[in-house]
C-alpha cells in the first residue's frame, strides 16, 4: 500500500530502503511502480535519483526525471532538456523544468536568449515559452533595434500563439523607440496568422489594434429573440381568466336566486362580503403551504446537519468517492467582478474540478480582464461540440491556472452560453454559476456530499444563494458577512432566506423540487447532454427561455419519469453561494419581470405534467402549486387588495372583518419569514447581533408592502407576456466591496 511504501523513506531514508523501492519501481510490483518512483524522487537527493534512473525509458520514470533536471541543471547545461523538448508527451513538463532553472538562477535570461538564438525550432520555442513571462522586463531594458535573440523569441511566441503574454507586453511601459520596434516586428509576424490576429483584435484597445494593422472586431449580432407562440398566450390568458372568474361564477351559482330582488348596492355588499371568505381561504391555503414546507425543512435540516458532521471524514477518506466537476460560468459584461469571482473558485476545497468561463459576446472589457489577470493563451478557434451554439470565436487556456478555460463566443443568451460550456466540459458533473458569484470554499464539497448521501440516482443538487451586497470581499474571498445599508437589499436577504432555506429544503422532502438557481447548481453532465443541453433554439422542444435554470430541472425530472426511473433533485442546506443583487428598484423590477416570464414559459412548455400521477410529486403537487399560487396567485391577491380598498372607500360593510383577514395574512407571512430566518441563522448564516435584530424588524415590512409590490410586478410581467417579446435584458454590476466594515 501507499502507507507501506511511504514508511520505507519517511522513517528510514537509508540505502536499503532505496534499493527496496528501486526494485518495486523497476519491476512495477503489483502496479505500484509509479508510487515507488514518486517516493524515491521526493524523499531522496535529486542527484541520487538521477544517477540511478536518468536513462530509464519507462513512462512512470520520465516525469520525475524531467522535474528533477529542472531543479539540478545550471543555465549553461540547458541542452540536457533537448530530448524532452522534442518528445511531445513530456514537452510541457520540460518547459516547466526550464522555467524552474530560471527561477533557481535569477538574472540568467541572457543565457536563455543565447540558447534561443542558436537553437532549432523545438528547443528555441520551448525555451521562449519557459521565459515568456520575462518578455516585458526584457523589452523594458532593451535598446532599439531589438537584438536578434529577442526577435527570435518573439517570433517563437507568435508561432506558438501565446497571445496572453503579447497582450500583457503591449500594456507594459516601454521606451517609445522599443515599443515602436516591437509593434512593427509583431505586425510583420501577424501576416498569415489570422488566428492570432483575431484573438488580439478582440482584446486590444483601438490604438494598439490600429498600430498592428488589425481589422476591427466584427460587431456582435443581436441575440435571437425569445419567441412566444400564440398558443402559449391563449393558454395563459385562459388560465388567468378562469382564476379571476372563479369567485364571480361561484357567487352567481350560490346567490343567484337571491339577487333578483336586490338593489345594486345590496348586490355589491353581498359580493364584497362573500369575497372575504374566498380571500381568507386563499390566504390560509398559501400560508399553510409555506408552514408545511417550513416544518419539513426543520426536520430535514437537522438530519442533514447530523449526517454531515458524522460522515464527512469517512466520505473524504474513501478513495475515488468524489466525481470530477466542470464549473461553467457564463459572463456577459462582468468586467467589474469577474476576476474576483474566479479567484474564489480557484481556492475551493475540492479535489478535481475545472472552471470554464464563457464570454457571451460582452461589450465591455470582460475578455481583456480575463486575459490580463490569468495569462490566457489561445488553444483553439471556432470549436463546436455536439450542442449547437452561436459561433465560437476562440478558446483560451490559462498559463497560470491550469484548470481555467475561457470560451469567447457571439452573444446568444445564458442558455446558449451554458451549452457552449457543456461542449468543453469533461467532468462527471457540471456546476453552473453566475459569473458575479462567490462560492464558499467548501460549497462544492457539501453539495457533492448531499449527492452521495442521497438514495438512488441524483440528477441535480441545488445550494443556497444569498446577497453579497454589503459583505466584505477581498481577492475573491468573503471576509465578513454583513448587511447592506440599502432597505431593498435587506428585503431581498429575507426573501432569499425564506425561499432557499425553508422553501427548497421542504420541497426536497416531498421529492418535488423543480427549481435550482442558475446562480449555483450541480447537474449530472451525461443526463443534461442526453436532453440536448439547455433550451436555446435547438433540441426536442425547439424553444428558448429566460428561465433556463428551472426548465432544465423540470425537463430532467420529466424525462426520467417518462422512462420509468425515479431520479432525484436534492438541496444542500449548507452549500453557500454569494451573488450581487439589484440595489435600484428599476433593476429589481427588471429582474423580477425576467424571473416571472421564465416561470410562465416553463409552465407553458411542460403544462402536460400537471395533475398526472406519472410524474410523481412533481406532477401532482409542485406543478399545480406553481399554476395556482405562483401564476394565478398574484392576480387573486391583487384583486383582494382592490376589494379591500373598495370596501374602505365606499364604506359598504364593516371594515373590521377585511382588515382582520388582511392583518392575519400579513402576520402569518411575517412569522414564516422570521422562522425561516431563525432556522437559517442556526445552520447557515452568522450575522452580528445588531444586524440580526434589524432583519427581524425588516421581516415585518417584507410581508407588509414588499411582497405586495412583487405581486404587482408579476402581474405586469404576466400582462406583457401576451404582447412584448423580451430577452434577458441588460444588467448592471457594481462590483464587490473591498474594505472590511468597521
Amino acid at each position: 500500500s501507499n502507507a507501506i511504501l511511504e514508511s520505507f523513506a519517511k522513517a528510514f531514508p537509508l540505502e536499503a530502503d532505496f534499493a527496496k523501492l528501486s526494485r518495486i519501481a523497476l519491476e512495477d510490483t503489483c502496479g505500484r511502480g509509479g508510487d515507488a518512483v514518486r517516493i524515491l524522487a521526493e524523499r531522496f537527493p535529486s542527484d541520487r535519483f538521477l544517477t540511478a534512473f536518468a536513462s530509464r525509458p519507462e513512462p512512470h520514470f520520465c516525469t520525475p526525471i524531467v522535474r528533477l533536471l529542472g531543479l539540478t541543471v545550471p543555465p549553461e547545461s540547458l541542452s540536457v532538456l533537448d530530448p524532452w523538448f522534442a518528445e511531445s508527451a513530456f514537452r510541457e513538463e520540460a518547459i516547466a523544468a526550464a522555467g524552474s532553472v530560471l527561477r533557481l538562477h535569477p538574472g540568467t535570461e541572457a543565457a536563455f536568449l543565447a540558447n534561443i538564438e542558436g537553437a532549432d525550432r523545438s528547443r528555441g520555442s520551448a525555451l521562449s515559452r519557459a521565459i515568456e513571462h520575462r518578455l516585458p522586463a526584457l523589452l523594458y531594458h532593451a535598446d532599439a533595434p531589438l537584438r536578434p535573440a529577442l526577435r527570435k523569441m518573439i517570433a517563437y511566441l507568435v508561432e506558438e500563439e501565446r497571445t496572453g503574454i503579447l497582450v500583457k507586453t503591449l500594456s507594459s511601459p516601454l521606451a517609445p523607440a522599443v515599443r515602436s520596434n516591437f509593434i512593427g516586428y509583431l505586425r510583420e509576424l501577424l501576416v498569415g496568422r489570422p488566428n492570432v490576429a483575431a484573438a488580439l483584435a478582440r482584446v486590444l484597445n483601438a490604438e494598439d489594434s490600429s498600430s498592428l494593422g488589425l481589422p476591427p472586431p466584427t460587431p456582435e449580432p443581436n441575440r435571437p429573440p425569445i419567441p412566444i407562440s400564440l398558443r402559449d398566450r391563449i393558454f395563459l390568458a385562459i388560465l388567468v381568466a378562469m382564476g379571476l372568474a372563479l369567485f364571480p361564477v361561484v357567487f352567481l351559482a350560490w346567490r343567484g336566486p337571491e339577487l333578483s330582488g336586490l338593489s345594486f348596492s345590496e348586490i355589491a355588499y353581498r359580493f364584497l362580503f362573500d369575497f372575504q371568505y374566498l380571500f381568507a381561504f386563499y390566504t390560509i391555503a398559501v400560508n399553510s403551504t409555506y408552514l408545511v414546507l417550513l416544518v419539513l425543512s426543520v426536520f430535514k435540516l437537522r438530519a442533514e446537519a447530523l449526517l454531515w458532521e458524522r460522515d464527512l471524514g469517512r466520505v473524504l477518506a474513501t478513495p475515488g468517492i468524489l466525481p470530477t466537476i466542470s464549473i461553467i460560468a457564463p459572463a456577459y459584461n462582468e468586467a467589474k467582478s469577474i476576476v474576483e469571482s474566479l479567484q474564489s473558485l480557484f481556492s475551493l476545497a475540492y479535489p478535481s474540478y475545472e472552471v470554464i468561463v464563457v464570454n457571451d459576446g460582452s461589450s465591455d472589457d470582460t475578455l481583456g480582464a480575463l486575459v490580463g489577470a490569468f495569462h490566457l493563451e489561445l488553444v483553439g478557434t471556432g470549436e463546436r461540440g455536439t450542442l449547437e451554439t452561436m459561433p465560437v470565436h476562440a478558446v483560451y487556456r490559462s498559463a497560470s491556472v491550469p484548470n481555467l478555460i475561457v470560451v469567447d463566443k457571439t452573444n446568444g443568451g445564458k442558455a446558449d452560453a451554458l451549452n457552449a460550456g457543456l461542449n468543453r466540459a469533461s467532468g462527471d458533473y457540471i456546476c453552473t454559476i453566475d459569473a458575479d458569484s462567490i462560492l464558499d470554499p467548501q460549497s462544492l464539497l457539501r453539495m457533492m456530499f448531499q449527492l452521495i448521501a442521497s438514495d438512488g440516482d441524483t440528477l441535480a443538487v441545488g445550494g443556497n444563494v444569498f446577497p453579497v451586497n454589503g459583505c466584505s470581499v477581498e481577492h475573491g474571498h468573503l471576509q465578513e458577512i454583513a448587511l447592506s445599508d440599502l432597505p431593498l437589499v435587506r428585503l431581498q436577504v429575507i426573501e432569499y432566506l425564506r425561499s432557499f432555506v425553508a422553501g427548497r429544503l421542504g420541497w426536497t422532502v416531498l421529492d418535488g423540487l423543480l427549481i435550482i438557481s442558475g446562480a449555483f447548481g450541480v447537474f449530472k453532465r451525461s443526463a443534461v447532454m442526453e436532453l440536448g443541453g439547455y433550451l436555446a433554439g435547438s433540441g426536442n422542444f425547439r424553444h428558448q427561455t429566460v428561465g433556463e435554470d428551472m426548465e432544465i430541472v423540470v425537463r430532467l425530472k420529466r424525462r426520467d419519469r417518462e422512462e420509468g426511473r425515479k431520479g432525484k433533485v436534492v438541496y444542500a442546506f449548507n452549500a453557500n453561494c454569494w451573488t450581487e443583487v439589484p440595489e435600484r428598484w428599476t433593476l429589481f423590477a427588471r429582474q423580477r419581470d425576467r424571473w416571472h416570464r421564465g416561470l410562465m414559459e416553463v409552465l407553458c412548455f411542460h403544462r402536460s405534467m400537471a395533475f398526472r400521477p406519472q410524474y410523481g410529486p412533481s406532477g401532482m403537487i409542485t406543478m399545480p402549486y406553481f399554476f395556482i399560487f405562483e401564476l394565478v396567485g398574484p392576480w387573486l391577491e391583487s384583486l383582494g387588495y382592490v376589494m379591500l380598498a373598495a370596501i374602505l372607500l365606499l364604506n359598504l360593510i364593516d371594515p373590521v372583518v377585511p382588515l382582520t383577514v388582511f392583518g392575519i395574512a400579513v402576520l402569518f407571512g411575517a412569522l414564516i419569514s422570521l422562522a425561516s430566518f431563525l432556522l437559517a441563522e442556526q445552520q447557515v448564516l452568522y450575522f452580528r447581533n445588531r444586524e440580526f435584530f434589524k432583519l427581524l424588524a425588516m421581516s415585518l415590512l417584507e410581508s407588509l408592502g414588499f411582497r405586495q409590490l412583487v405581486g404587482m410586478m408579476r402581474i405586469k410581467a404576466n400582462f406583457e407576456f401576451f404582447f412584448v417579446q423580451k430577452g434577458w435584458g441588460a444588467q448592471e454590476r457594481k462590483g464587490f466591496t473591498q474594505k472590511a466594515r468597521a
